[in-house]
């Protein structure tokens, strides 16, 4: 229910994408900007169907799905959006398998991501891919704490 789904996620029994903050401010630190506030928010989506995942069943009525948002806000109200919505056994144009990354101003820019990369083991494999390609460039350089912003871009050929 999301009644169950809001304590769950008070208690830190559902964590969602842990990951969300993290992309966020590291966003904002490349961009320079300092963050002066913050918030988040986690929503159940009830679902309209029954759905059947490998490890669980939901009936229609329940919780389906989720929204997991992150706002930043900067001193001169810059802003950085970050949301993730996901639905056990997606189906239609309705709960598409997808992500999108949209950056409004000038220009306007929207790109959208469908296919393996969104699945666990195309995301291992873009990791592992970007891992694998960065050991070169990491070997000349100082020891020290790095981000993913320090790694190399990966290339196709």
């Amino acid at each position: 229910t999301p009644e169950a789904f809001e304590q769950q996620a008070q208690d830190g029994r559902i964590t969602l994408f842990r990951g969300l903050w993290q992309s966020a401010n590291l966003i904002a630190s490349e961009l320079g900007w300092q963050i002066e506030a913050g918030e988040e928010t986690r929503k159940p989506l009830v679902s309209e169907r029954a759905r059947k995942g490998s490890h669980i069943a939901v009936e229609a009525g329940h919780v389906g799905g989720f929204s997991h948002r992150v706002v930043l806000r900067s001193a001169t109200w810059q802003c950085i959006d970050l949301e993730v919505t996901g639905y056990l056994d997606p189906r239609g144009g309705e709960e598409p398998s997808a992500m999108s990354i949209e950056i409004e101003g000038d220009p306007q820019l929207r790109v959208d991501f469908h296919g393996d990369v969104l699945r666990p083991a195309g995301s291992r494999i873009g990791s592992s891919a970007r891992m694998i390609n960065s050991i070169k460039p990491l070997a000349t350089i100082e020891p020290g704490f790095r981000t993913a912003a320090d790694l190399a871009l990966v290339c196709g050929r």
